[in-house]
């Protein structure tokens, strides 16, 4: 041990006489000219005490990877009530876009639908119960990082469950030929209503129409071509939805374990714009496409009732929906259940609205066509040739709506010529402005059969063949709005609401209840409340109908 300690301590004295014997090289000095460069930091330099010099109209400093970057100054202004910091010289803008709205809603005059207890107990009594709601609690980071690129994130975390709303890249580099392409996770060009912000939507809820159709934020890209302000056109594809993180591990496990794709969607749009550089005035018409395969996967945990795979995953189905544009209460009467056998689905969408001063209008016809497909692995299994056919049978879905809302103070209504909707208006005082809202909406989710089956005494089930229709119910609401336009941040809206549902509309595909849900259209001979359309004893009581009145408190920053 003493040898081996020995050893080392000479090796350090040969090595300090080494060093201290050797001549320093001689010191290089800079030209006189010539500026020393800054030192450049490594990882245990400290951020902070780093020099900042000036070249010109910039400056410069280092970033966390120890770079020598520019530093320039940022202007904050607030717009609209918005905080955006900029640089007009680089032509870069950032801000952040939060959202809260408070939702409350009260249900009366209630006519069969929900129950307080099970179907077919003499005990249970209709019983739609309300209470109050977080909306959407939305925070988005948005930044144009030049006039070439803009990018944005946005999230909602509405009653304390987080999902991915917009985080896309656009492209406006090609922007004097009228070109605008985007990248990422965003809201598919179909139906006005539904791409206008909801900061800005005319009602607490969109038209059934709009919600039953699935028009909603995919994953994909899109152009867009845009003449001036009279004419735009756009065209996208879209794959499947990335909202929460149950469709996103469906997505990947088919991918890896079942092989299955998620589909893609092939959208449309023309908007026609007269007067659209008009500020008072102008007219819009719009069609629009769509087309869906009919692979895609879905969260709903489904089961072998319904006639998908048991694990929970459907490809080749379909399901559509709705509620009847209130949120609080999450119960959909319209519902066609799941159905097999869907190749692919075409949608058409026809737009018609307008504004002159303080008045506006909007409304849209939506139509879909599912196109069956019997050589489909999972195309039920109907021996007998005549059901089967009728299954076989191409389906379709339709809804519209019409609305108007006019500001009673002297308000000025706007229209976004860029995207082709209605937008925040101009308050005509100086406390804000009052706009008084009409809407009739209409969704008919019946196939085949409808209520000319309806007999004294029920259903005449020999006019139907169980199980070849699908039979999701129709219904209609005729709302009245109030938004108070308080200034550019804060908005209160009022809805009422007097909602209407046929026989079919039991929440569970009409012609076959499956009993698992509360939800009645009528009373049996026994006087008990039942979701079976060919149970019920009166033809004039079935269906079922309820008032909602409802309020947002809706601020954005």
């Amino acid at each position: 041990m003493k040898k081996h300690l020995t050893t080392l301590a000479l090796s350090l004295a040969f090595v300090g006489y080494a060093y201290t014997e050797t001549p320093s090289a001689p010191e290089v000095k800079p030209a006189p000219e010539a500026e020393a460069p800054a030192a450049v930091p490594n990882a245990l330099t400290p951020i902070a005490p780093m020099p900042q010099t000036q070249s010109g109209d910039h400056r410069f400093d280092y970033n966390q990877y120890g770079q020598r970057v520019e530093s320039d100054p940022l202007n904050a202004s607030v717009r609209n009530g918005i905080t955006v910091f900029m640089n007009k010289e680089k032509g870069y803008r950032f801000w952040f876009d939060g959202r809260v709205q408070v939702d409350m809603a009260h249900y009366h005059n209630q006519k069969n639908g929900i129950l307080d207890g099970p179907l077919n107990d003499p005990e249970s009594k209709p019983y739609m119960p309300g209470g109050i709601s977080l909306r959407r609690v939305r925070f988005a980071v948005k930044a144009e990082v030049n006039e070439d690129w803009y990018g944005e994130v946005d999230f909602n975390m509405a009653n304390g469950v987080f999902g991915l709303q917009d985080a896309f890249i656009e492209y406006n580099g090609l922007g004097k030929y009228g070109l605008q392409f985007k990248l990422g996770n965003f809201k598919e060009d179909f139906s006005m209503e539904y791409t206008t912000s909801s900061r800005f939507v005319t009602f607490m809820e969109r038209p059934m129409p709009i919600t039953a159709f699935n028009f909603t934020r995919r994953l994909g890209f899109q152009a867009q071509w845009q003449q001036l302000d009279w004419l735009r056109i756009s065209a996208g594809v879209t794959g499947q939805e990335i909202d929460n993180w149950m469709l996103r591990t469906n997505i990947e496990e088919s991918m890896k374990i079942m092989n299955r794709g998620s589909g893609a969607n092939f959208t449309g749009k023309a908007v026609l714009m007269p007067w659209g550089g008009n500020p008072d005035q102008g007219l819009h018409i719009g069609y629009n496409i769509q087309h869906r395969s009919g692979e895609w996967i879905t969260e709903d945990l489904l089961t072998p009732d319904d006639g998908i795979a048991p694990d929970g995953r459907a490809w080749n189905a379909m399901r559509v929906d709705s509620r009847n544009s209130t949120a609080v209460n999450r119960t959909k009467y319209l519902d066609t259940r799941w159905f097999n056998g869907v190749k692919n689905s075409v949608y058409h969408g026809f737009e018609l609205a307008g504004y002159k001063d303080g008045f506006r209008f909007g409304s849209e016809f939506i139509m879909q066509n599912a196109i069956m497909d019997e050589t489909l692995p999972n195309f039920p299994n109907i021996t007998d040739p005549v059901l089967r056919a009728q299954y076989a049978q191409n389906k379709t879905f339709y809804g519209y709506y019409i609305q108007a809302g006019y500001l009673l103070f002297g308000g000025q209504q706007r229209y976004n010529v860029n995207e082709s909707e209605f937008t925040q208006p101009t308050r005509g005082r100086s406390w804000g402005d009052l706009e008084v809202l009409f809407r009739y909406d209409y969704l008919d989710l019946n196939n085949g059969q409808r209520d000319a089956n309806i007999q004294p005494g029920g259903l005449d089930a020999g006019k139907v063949a169980l199980g070849t229709y699908q039979q999701g119910g129709s219904g209609h609401n005729f709302t009245f709005g109030l938004n108070f336009w308080v200034n550019n941040n804060v908005r209160l809206t009022l809805n009422y609401m007097i909602s209407q549902n046929d026989v079919w509309a039991n929440g569970g595909g009409g012609i076959n209840p499956s009993g698992r849900r509360n939800i009645s259209i009528g009373q049996n001979a026994d006087g008990r409340y039942t979701a079976d359309p060919f149970d019920v004893s009166d033809k004039y009581s079935v269906g079922s109908s309820f008032n909602t009145l409802q309020m947002r408190v809706e601020i954005a920053f």
